[in-house]
């Protein structure tokens, strides 16, 4: 579908378009589609291949433009394969001419593009006649170039005998079967290496060690250990930290005492049943780290803010409509559909608590908890709705500077470890009055708060983070928010990809930051019992864009376990009833909210349950209460200008504009030195095809005698221009991933968009890979071809290979910066690359563009520029160049032509106009940049 469908689309299009053997029987265009379609399908088959064997993307991608590059030079349009000689037979062949000679016959045997090129080409000449049964006759005219050159009349026969073709039509279908047996063989060789690189790698290492710490835990199992539930209460159990604490517990027989007994394991010297395992579940490092850290001059920080001393903030919404508008297919016609996300709801999360959204899926829970977080950039808020802060209407752009958002995917800078990615965002993050060694002590305590201080495969200073699991990279996506110090905090589904150990250690620490004076609000997937009872203070069901239910666990236990009418197993989980039941809420419920808003109308401050009641009674005895002033606590703002004071202070402390360039710029300069595949890939091809193209186009000098000292420099011009344009295409995913991660760090980073712009351009990607190696490519090039007369002119020379290969990679960035998609960027990429080359003037000569509308889009398309100033600087000084036409028994040969009249002839400026060309190369890359900078600044946002 993707191979073979587009190829004959293209061939059925395209074959009666631009008028090829119109009399021709349906033989001829079927060909010209077969040869399109198999030279697709091979090539897509060598792209498999290359897939299974490189798992890297970015490596694959070269690879590939190193690929599509050796097809187009050696498939027969840049240089004379047709009998494996070069493009002049010049007596005294010195070995370079000879090996030249014997890599273009070799390559191109293996080319299916060469195949599909004699394919093509001989089935539109051979046999062809007009409509009187003649062989047709071409005109060849050259007098534009010289008065001297007459008009040549040849037949087909001569044309296809001139450039050593066969001139048998059989010939043509000769070569679509050789070109078959080339698809076949890349499919063979797709299968071979899925078969042998696409196995799963495991680390024995790794897995030993992994199974030797689970005998080891399960070998230190007591056997004495205390029951979890006694008779519906619970016990104090030394295993768990947080079971030993007053909780409010519901009196349900049997079902919590059978829980603890399916969940013991019968194996060995496990616990029997009704007894759990008398393991801790965290080590005693991590419990000492989340003791210290929690009684250090942090927790001060994070109460009395940046200069004024506030409480935990109270966050509420009433009467809140989104809808979004959606396109769905029906009766064979796309229709626009507006769904109610979110109808009239209401909610309140009381201060330094953690309150669970739960619910079905699709029920509203993530587009809720992105209005209350000014995070929601999708659907429109209708109706009198807002959402609230200390009952002060808050602006969604307020809400971003005041809070924290842990969203569902995870975002990160692959090259960087966990711990500098940490100490990266502590020094963004915390204020700038912090000495560093207090911003890395922070970092350092939410690693070891989370488990990430150092496991068997794992090492938060030295892995990477593409070498991390997808469970590790989650707890770091939680740590990074946590680092900072925001007393509001918004997590969508923390514990997605999270086993259940690490899921209950993640909750307690959103529970043990809550206690510190930050509002907690986090979505939930059916979380276990232990994070149900001990990490969660209030309990929102959310149903069909609504809070149907509010309340703290023991409510929702002794409302959802015992409802009349509904059998309730005895090892179910509370949270599970919670979800069984609002599949079947009754209809009342959902039309009336009195219940859930008395709930929350009891979260008032004026009302003695909002922190004490229902946020105290599930405090740990261990932790200190907030520390809080007592004229500064009872003390809340009332005016929107009183609170955007309190940011505006706050944001006093935060690092200027030239302290985050400063850390945006270490990172990515540390980033760019572990990337060494990249720099490879990318400095190791401009040495290998420097030196390949020297070797085909080697001493042009040698050749202006004949018609391969004029086609040469231009099929030189031409490969240059593909080889720089294939190597801009990483531009556009690297930007893209650079505009990701700066629009999940747009918020950290305070809107300002500059300083990542310039950081992630130049120091990521300008000034290492976009200057160094098209320089590299240029030089060697120019040296072993000596296509330049003069040293200024190989200066000039590599400057407009790096001006077009830069100004390609800013059109690569900006597209990168717009792309929603990673194969939307792709292929936009490869479009625009595709008319950059096509109408460069390589193939059609600028003056012979059928329409005015495409000689303003070559205008406009930097290729053209590059193409014409590289044929200037060559055909410089050159005054020596003859045309020779060899068709059949025609032979002319006229000359001697200065470099400037054969320019004029093919209709492309004079050297004259170089300087024309790199000007227009630099105000179209300066364009590029800024169009770029304004695509990141407004577009570069995540989309809720």
């Amino acid at each position: 579908a993707l191979r073979v469908l587009p190829a004959l689309i293209l061939a059925t299009v395209t074959y009666p378009l631009v008028g090829l053997r119109k009399r021709c029987a349906g033989w001829c265009v079927l060909r010209f589609a077969s040869s399109l379609t198999l030279t697709s399908t091979a090539s897509g088959l060598a792209a498999c291949a290359l897939g299974s064997c490189i798992t890297d993307a970015s490596a694959a991608n070269a690879v590939g433009a190193l690929g599509v590059l050796a097809m187009a030079l050696f498939g027969g349009v840049a240089v004379d394969v047709g009998s494996g000689q070069s493009n002049s037979d010049v007596e005294g062949d010195s070995w370079l001419d000879v090996l030249s000679k014997a890599v273009i016959a070799v390559a191109a045997r293996c080319d299916a593009l060469y195949y599909a090129f004699r394919a093509a080409v001989v089935g539109e000449f051979a046999g062809a006649e007009d409509g009187k049964g003649h062989s047709l006759e071409y005109t060849i005219d050259g007098h534009q170039c010289d008065p001297k050159f007459h008009k040549v009349n040849v037949k087909v026969k001569a044309i296809l005998v001139t450039l050593d073709l066969p001139t048998s039509p059989a010939a043509a279908d000769l070569a679509l079967v050789m070109l078959a047996l080339v698809a076949l063989a890349w499919l063979g060789a797709a299968l071979l290496a899925h078969i042998l690189c696409s196995r799963p790698r495991f680390s024995d290492h790794a897995g030993a060690e992994a199974a030797r710490r689970i005998r080891s835990a399960f070998a230190d199992v007591s056997e004495n250990t205390q029951p979890l539930f006694r008779n519906g209460r619970r016990t104090n159990n030394p295993c768990c930290p947080c079971a030993n604490r007053p909780h409010h517990v519901v009196e349900i027989p049997s079902a919590r005492n059978s829980m603890s007994s399916s969940a013991s394991i019968h194996t060995g010297n496990l616990a029997s049943p009704g007894q759990i395992i008398n393991t801790p579940l965290f080590a005693n490092s991590e419990q000492s780290a989340d003791s210290d850290a929690d009684s250090d001059e942090d927790a001060g920080e994070l109460l009395h803010g940046f200069g004024e001393s506030r409480p935990a903030p109270r966050l509420e919404c009433k009467d809140v409509t989104l809808r979004v508008v959606e396109w769905r297919r029906s009766a064979k016609k796309m229709q626009r559909t507006k769904l109610t996300v979110l109808d009239n709801c209401a909610f309140k999360a009381a201060p330094a608590s953690v309150t669970c959204l739960l619910g079905p899926s699709g029920a509203g829970k993530s587009s809720l908890l992105d209005v209350l977080a000014g995070r929601r950039t999708s659907g429109k808020l209708q109706g009198p709705g807002c959402v609230r802060v200390d009952n002060v209407r808050t602006s969604p752009a307020t809400l971003r500077q005041m809070s924290r958002y842990c969203p569902q995917d995870d975002v990160l800078p692959s090259r960087l470890t966990a711990f500098e990615h940490l100490t990266f965002h502590a020094r963004l993050r915390l204020p700038s009055s912090w000495p560093d060694k207090r911003k890395v002590r922070a970092a350092n305590r939410e690693l070891a708060r989370l488990g990430l201080t150092k496991a068997y495969d794992f090492d938060a200073q030295t892995t990477l983070l593409s070498k991390a699991s997808g469970g590790q990279r989650r707890r770091v996506t939680i740590a990074t928010e946590l680092v900072a110090k925001n007393r509001l905090l918004f997590c969508d589904e923390p514990t997605t990809g999270l086993d259940a150990a690490t899921a209950l250690l993640a909750c307690l620490r959103l529970r043990r930051v809550s206690r510190r004076g930050v509002t907690v609000v986090t979505v939930l997937h059916q979380p276990r019992p232990e994070i149900f009872w001990d990490a969660v203070d209030i309990l929102a069901l959310v149903v069909k864009g609504r809070v149907v239910f509010a309340g703290p666990p023991s409510l929702a236990a002794k409302k959802f376990l015992s409802r009349p009418g509904h059998a309730v197993k005895e090892t179910l989980n509370p949270a599970d009833a919670m979800l069984d039941a609002a599949d079947s809420f009754p209809a009342e419920d959902l039309d009336d909210q009195d219940r859930p808003r008395a709930f929350f109308d009891d979260l008032s401050p004026a009302a003695p349950s909002s922190q004490e009641s229902v946020v105290r009674q599930f405090d740990d005895p261990s932790i200190p209460p907030p520390r809080q002033d007592s004229t500064s606590s009872a003390r809340r703002l009332s005016t929107e200008s009183c609170l955007v004071n309190f940011l505006n202070a706050q944001a006093q402390q935060q690092p200027s504009a030239l302290a985050i360039f400063y850390l945006l710029a270490r990172r990515e300069v540390r980033a760019t030195i572990r990337d060494w595949p990249s720099l490879l890939l990318h400095y190791i091809p401009a040495v290998v095809i420097g030196l390949l193209l020297g070797v085909v186009y080697n001493n042009m000098p040698h050749h202006n005698d004949t018609a391969a000292g004029i086609m040469d420099r231009f099929g030189l011009s031409f490969v240059l221009c593909t080889t720089v344009g294939l190597s801009a295409l990483s531009a556009a995913p690297r930007a893209r991933r650079a505009a990701r991660l700066f629009a999940r760090e747009r918020d950290a980073l305070r809107d300002t968009a500059l300083p990542s712009f310039l950081a992630s351009t130049y120091l990521g990607d300008a000034i290492p890979l976009r200057l160094f190696p098209p320089a590299i490519l240029a030089v060697i090039a120019a040296f072993l071809s000596s296509c330049c007369v003069s040293f200024g002119r190989v200066v000039a020379f590599v400057v407009a290979v790096v001006q077009l290969h830069y100004s390609l990679a800013a059109v690569g960035r900006f597209i990168g910066a717009l792309a929603p998609r990673d194969a939307v960027c792709a292929g936009a990429s490869a479009l625009y690359l595709l008319f950059s080359l096509l109408l460069c003037g390589f193939f059609v000569s600028p003056s012979d563009l059928p329409h005015k509308f495409w000689k303003h889009v070559a205008n406009i398309l930097p290729a053209k520029y590059g193409y014409e100033a590289l044929n200037a600087h060559m055909f410089y000084g050159v005054d020596d160049l003859f045309i020779v036409s060899e068709i059949g028994d025609s032979h002319v040969r006229t000359g001697p032509y200065s470099g400037n009249t054969i320019l004029r002839c093919f209709g492309l400026d004079t050297p004259g106009h170089a300087k024309q060309k790199h000007f227009a190369l630099a105000i179209f890359s300066i364009s590029a940049e800024v169009a770029s900078f304004v695509a990141l600044k407004l577009f570069a946002r995540e989309r809720r």
